[in-house]
């Protein structure tokens, strides 16, 4: 939403332009950025699912974004 976004919006490169929703780095950061905003501290199970269901107060949309998450976890080590 448009009023999230120039609350919570930042910019990846640090080029002093403004954050793009269009751009994939900003929206990626600017997410992280939510998140950590509603949520607190995200290693702490408890605040990941808060902060997801901020987001969207879905249960099955917090299954899926947690098993991606875990896979990209599991991937990357």
């Amino acid at each position: 939403l448009p009023a999230t976004w120039l609350r919570y919006g930042l910019r990846a490169d640090e080029d002093g332009k403004a954050p793009d929703p269009q751009n994939f780095a900003d929206s990626a950061l600017t997410t992280g950025n939510y998140l950590c905003a509603t949520g607190g501290d995200l290693s702490v199970a408890r605040n990941w699912w808060q902060a997801v269901y901020v987001y969207n107060n879905s249960l099955s949309y917090g299954q899926e974004v947690f098993s991606a998450a875990d896979a990209y976890a599991k991937a990357t080590r």
